[in-house]
């Protein structure tokens, strides 16, 4: 599945790693926001390699109507963990 399969769906976010991409992931679930990770469920060993390796960012999409409501959500994860840190 792809953003061309897909067309409901816009780039969100670029991880810089595959756990990363599943942090925010898990961020937007808990918001009730679906979202896309390409090659999430990957078996070419090369693309796997590379991701696991950070060689290659991870890209993060969710349905254009949503779009708004992630930043919301990635937003409001990253103050609670500013505040945590204090």
């Amino acid at each position: 599945m792809s953003n061309a399969d897909h067309p409901e769906l816009v780039e969100f976010m670029t991880a810089k790693t595959p756990i990363e991409a599943q942090i925010i992931a898990g961020v937007l679930a808990e918001a009730d926001i679906p979202s896309y990770i390409p090659g999430g469920q990957l078996t070419d060993e090369f693309a796997v390699s590379q991701q696991v390796l950070g060689l290659q960012n991870v890209i993060i999409s969710v349905r254009g109507t949503d779009l708004e409501r992630a930043r919301q959500a990635v937003a409001a994860a990253r103050d609670l963990g500013e505040d945590s840190d204090s």
